[in-house]
C-alpha cells in the first residue's frame, strides 16, 4: 500500500529518528514537492539520508523549477556534483540547465573530470533540442563485424547505455545503417551485421526541436533516434526523453490556454501562486471590461426590454465553450504536426462550417425556447441569428489565434482560451444587442 505523507508526516520523521525508513517507501516525486517547505535543519536531514541511499539527484530532478532553487541554495556544490554521478547524462544536462550560471560552473567543477567534460558539450547545445536531450552513449560496431562479437560488444556496454537498437557506423564513425536486437537474436552468430542491417536509418541534427524529434518518433514508431552531425553519430534521444517531451509539452499547453505559469503547483506557496496567476487575471479583468463597454452602448436597448438580458449569458456562452473547442482541435492539430500553414485554410472553413451548423441546430433550439417562455417570436429569431453569427466568430477566432501565434513564433496555446472568450464575448452581446436594437420596433 503506497505511502501517504504530507509535511507534517515528513517533520514527525525527521524529529523521531524514522526518516530513513519513511524515504524507503517513497518516490522522489512524492518527496521533492515538499522539500521547499521544510526548514534548513530539516533539509540537511532530508539531503544526508538521501546522499546516504543516492537518491538526492532523483529528487532534485522531480522539482518543479521555481522550488529547485529554494533548495539548491541550501545545498552545497560538493554535494550536488556528487550527486550527479547517479543521473544519468542527459538527465544531469536538464538538472544543471535549471541552475544559474555561477552555480552550474561550481557544479560542474565539483564532478568527476570525465563526467564534468560530457555535460559541458551537453551544455553547448539549446535545451529543447535534440543535442539538449540526446544521451551520449551507444552501440556502435563497424559492418564487418560478425553478430556474436556485436553480442558481446552489447553485454559489455556500460549500464546507462540505451540498449534498443545497434547502429552501424563506418572508418571515421559515419553512421551507415541499424539493426535491431530482435534480429541480432535470430541470426547466426557467423553473420556480418552489415548483411542484416538496414541501411536506410531515421536520424536528426543536434540542433532539431525536441518537439520535432517527438512527433517523428511517435510517426515511425521507434524506440530511440540517433542524433547525427556531418553523418557522424553523436548520441541518442530515446523513448523516455521522448515521453517528457510530451508531458512537457502537453503540460504547456495546458497552462497557457488556461493563462498559467508552469511554476504555479499543488504544492506551490500561495504567494507564488499569486504573482504567477495575477498578470493573466488582469489581462482577463481587462477584456471582461471590454465586453462590459460593448454592452454599455446598448443600455437604452436593454431598459426598453429587459428580456434581453435573459439571454445575453447564452449567447456568449454558447460562443465561448465553441471557440474553445476549435481552439484545442487546432492546437493539438499544429503540436503533432498535422496542420501546417499550407492546409490552414481548409481547417478554418471546416471549423466555421462545424460551427455554423452548430450555430444553426442550437440557435433554432433557443429561438422556440424564447418563443416559448417570452411569447415573442421576433425575439427568438434576433437571439437564433445572434447565435449563428458567433458560432460563426468563435470557429473563425479559434482557428486563427493559434495559427497566428505560431505564425509569430510563439506558442499557438498561450492565452488562447482568454483571447477566444473575450472575442465570443464582445461579439456575441454586439450581434445580440445590435440586432435587438435594429429589430426593436417588432419586439415590443
Amino acid at each position: 500500500m503506497a505511502t501517504k505523507i504530507d509535511l507534517n508526516l515528513l517533520r514527525k520523521a525527521v524529529r523521531s529518528g524514522l526518516l530513513r525508513r519513511l524515504l524507503a517507501k517513497l518516490q522522489p516525486g512524492e518527496i521533492a514537492p515538499l522539500l521547499a517547505e521544510l526548514s534548513p535543519s530539516e533539509l540537511r536531514a532530508v539531503v544526508i539520508e538521501l546522499c546516504r541511499h543516492k537518491r538526492l539527484a532523483d529528487t532534485l530532478y522531480a522539482l518543479p523549477g521555481d522550488l529547485l532553487g529554494d533548495v539548491i541554495s541550501h545545498l552545497d556544490a560538493q554535494v550536488l556534483g556528487d550527486a550527479l554521478r547517479s543521473l544519468k547524462l542527459d538527465e544531469a544536462t536538464r538538472l544543471l540547465r535549471r541552475l544559474d550560471e555561477s552555480l552550474q560552473a561550481r557544479v560542474l567543477s565539483a564532478a568527476e573530470p570525465h563526467t564534468a567534460q560530457q555535460l559541458g558539450r551537453l551544455l553547448r547545445y539549446p535545451p529543447d533540442s535534440a543535442g539538449g536531450r540526446m544521451l551520449p552513449s551507444f552501440v556502435a560496431v563497424k559492418p564487418q563485424t560478425t553478430v556474436g562479437e556485436a553480442i558481446s560488444t552489447i553485454r559489455s556496454a556500460g549500464p546507462d547505455t540505451p540498449l534498443f537498437y545497434l547502429y552501424v557506423v563506418g572508418e571515421e564513425q559515419q553512421i551507415v545503417g541499424v539493426a535491431s536486437l530482435s534480429q541480432l537474436v535470430r541470426t547466426a552468430d557467423d553473420v556480418q551485421i552489415g548483411e542484416i542491417m538496414a541501411r536506410e536509418v531515421v536520424a536528426v541534427s543536434p540542433l532539431a526541436d525536441q518537439e520535432e524529434v517527438a512527433r517523428l518518433v511517435v510517426r515511425r514508431n521507434i524506440l530511440a533516434v540517433p542524433v547525427v552531425e556531418d553523418g557522424k553519430l553523436l548520441g541518442l534521444v530515446t523513448i523516455d526523453d521522448v515521453l517528457e517531451v510530451l508531458e512537457q509539452e502537453a503540460t504547456e499547453d495546458m497552462y497557457n490556454m488556461a493563462g498559467l505559469s508552469e511554476g504555479d503547483r499543488v504544492f506551490s506557496s500561495p504567494q507564488r501562486s499569486l504573482l504567477k496567476r495575477l498578470p493573466w487575471n488582469a489581462l482577463n479583468l481587462g477584456t471582461s471590461l471590454i465586453a462590459a463597454t460593448v454592452v454599455g452602448f446598448f443600455e437604452g436597448t436593454i431598459d426598453k426590454l429587459v428580456a434581453l438580458a435573459v439571454f445575453m449569458p447564452v449567447v456568449a456562452g454558447i460562443g465561448g465553450n465553441t471557440g474553445n473547442q476549435t481552439l484545442t482541435v487546432i492546437i493539438r492539430g499544429i503540436t503533432l504536426g498535422e496542420l501546417e500553414f499550407s492546409s490552414a485554410w481548409r481547417a478554418m472553413i471546416k471549423e466555421i462550417v462545424v460551427g455554423l451548423s452548430i450555430g444553426v441546430l442550437l440557435g433554432g433550439a433557443t429561438a422556440g425556447i424564447a418563443y416559448l417562455w417570452k411569447g415573442n417570436g421576433m425575439l427568438g429569431l434576433v437571439v437564433g441569428m445572434a447565435m449563428v453569427l458567433n458560432l460563426c466568430i468563435a470557429a473563425l477566432v479559434g482557428t486563427a489565434i493559434p495559427l497566428s501565434l505560431k505564425r509569430f513564433g510563439l506558442d499557438p496555446a498561450l492565452g488562447g482560451s482568454i483571447l477566444v472568450t473575450m472575442f465570443t464575448d464582445v461579439f456575441g452581446f454586439l450581434c445580440f444587442l445590435g440586432l435587438a436594437t435594429l429589430f426593436m420596433p417588432y419586439l415590443i
